[in-house]
């Protein structure tokens, strides 16, 4: 199995619209984004900056939250 290749968060975004998802108007903490799956009925909150690369950890935890599988970050 591959190493984990954790994106920006950025291109996290644009995985999570690709999987259905989309974002709310509601804001998170400071500059935070809430975003929700209208099928599954997951939410998640994701960092507002753009190059930020969250840790491994973080980055697992956000897609189990949102229910989506590391195969495509591998």
């Amino acid at each position: 199995m591959g190493q984990l290749r954790v994106p920006t968060l950025r291109e996290f975004r644009k995985y999570l619209k690709r999987n259905g998802f989309v974002r709310l108007p509601k804001r998170g903490k400071g500059d935070h984004e809430v975003w929700q799956n209208p099928d599954t009925g997951k939410q998640l909150t994701v960092d507002g900056l753009n190059s930020k690369r969250p840790g491994v950890g973080l980055f697992k935890a956000m897609l189990h939250q949102a229910g989506l599988g590391e195969e495509d970050f591998r």
